[in-house]
């Protein structure tokens, strides 16, 4: 009896190498079942087992837990993990190459009105996608600014001295782009003017002629030119500037009559020629402030009256349109075509909050007020 009970006492401890084994068979079966519910009741198993049994209960842990990894809900689980991480990795990596380039690296883009403010903002953000630039411009010093601004970024690009509202000019500048590049991927009819405010009464024909020439013939002609182009190759896209002028009245009348202008021919270019797979949009600045409406912000009494009519409480820059532009412009707007981006931080919008009580105008809100 006393032997029986020495060895009974004996069995029911265990050995250095037997506590050794069985936490390697532990350890081995939570790394690789991570959190399996199973896994509890293993470990007191082992902390029960006493003498050699521990051996048998070592090996079938380390059994269960390969089969479970091969065959069993942990293998799905680990797999699944697998799949997800791996395919959000791919998903990082496209989201950085589209954050980066939109698709556009190594696309011709072609600006009219090229050494412009608004200009500036768009060129820098295609050159920066690495598309290829044609900037037309008529001013040779603008023109010559905005090259050597590209050439120290070591952006290929050409120049091209381009009146928009004169045919030949046009048609010289679609020429220098398939010398240039053998193609034409994107056209931006960017080229326009803003003539001082006028009463009907007084404006004359000229200035008006003049208009619409530069703002609404020149998109017609380039149009055109480029167009051949795209026809020829059967893609393109083309973004027209137009303005928020073109839905509501200011105090220039040729001005918002040529932009609206620009609209319907949009409309109109995107869908006669959609099924050639040329896309055409046209974004509408709202409140940008550039040397072309610098007038339109001479002093912090005006500047102070948009910024309050603009529920966005701001004014816009010329690289929120070059943003809007660009994507219009990209592949991430493939299925967007005969379509207006006004981009104005809400004023169209705003028209009838602006004749509510003021209690009661934008909710109550007030400035500094979360």
């Amino acid at each position: 009896m006393i032997s029986s009970t020495s060895e009974d006492s004996t069995a029911g401890k265990l050995s250095e190498r037997d506590v050794l084994r069985i936490c390697a068979a532990f350890l081995s079966g939570a790394a690789l079942r991570v959190c399996d519910p199973m896994l509890p009741r293993l470990a007191l198993e082992f902390n029960q087992t006493a003498g050699s049994a521990s051996l048998v209960v070592m090996v079938f842990a380390i059994a269960y837990s390969f089969m479970q990894l091969a065959f069993g809900p942990l293998g799905d689980r680990i797999r699944a993990y697998a799949t997800y991480f791996s395919q959000e990795a791919k998903m990082s990596s496209l989201s950085s190459q589209a954050d980066s380039s939109q698709g556009l690296e190594g696309r011709v883009v072609l600006v009219t009105g090229a050494g412009g403010g608004l200009a500036s903002a768009i060129v820098d953000r295609f050159a920066n996608a690495g598309a290829k630039l044609v900037l037309a411009e008529l001013r040779a010093s603008a023109l010559s600014a905005a090259q050597d601004q590209l050439a120290s970024k070591g952006v290929e690009c050409i120049g091209v001295e381009c009146d928009v509202s004169d045919e030949a000019s046009a048609a010289k500048a679609a020429t220098a782009a398939k010398n240039a590049f053998g193609r034409c991927d994107v056209l931006i009819n960017n080229a326009g003017i803003l003539p001082p405010a006028s009463a009907l009464q007084n404006l004359s024909v000229e200035a008006w002629d003049r208009t619409f020439a530069i703002n609404l013939r020149s998109v017609f002609l380039m149009t055109k030119y480029i167009g051949k182009l795209m026809l020829d190759q059967g893609s393109g896209s083309i973004v027209n500037i137009a303005s928020i002028s073109g839905s509501s009245p200011n105090g220039c009348p040729p001005y918002g009559a040529t932009k609206a202008g620009v609209l319907e021919f949009t409309r109109h270019t995107a869908v006669e020629w959609g099924p050639h797979g040329i896309r055409t949009n046209a974004v509408s600045p709202g409140f940008i402030m550039t040397a072309l409406s610098k007038s339109n912000y001479a002093s912090e009494e005006m500047i102070a009256r948009r910024v309050q009519s603009v529920p966005s409480r701001k004014l816009g820059s010329p690289e929120d349109i070059a943003k809007a532009v660009t994507f219009l412009a990209s592949d991430d707007a493939a299925f967007i075509n005969g379509h207006e981006i006004i981009v104005d931080g809400g004023f169209l919008q705003a028209t009838l909050m602006h004749v509510q009580p003021p209690a009661e105008q934008y909710g109550g809100w007030k400035p500094g007020a979360q």
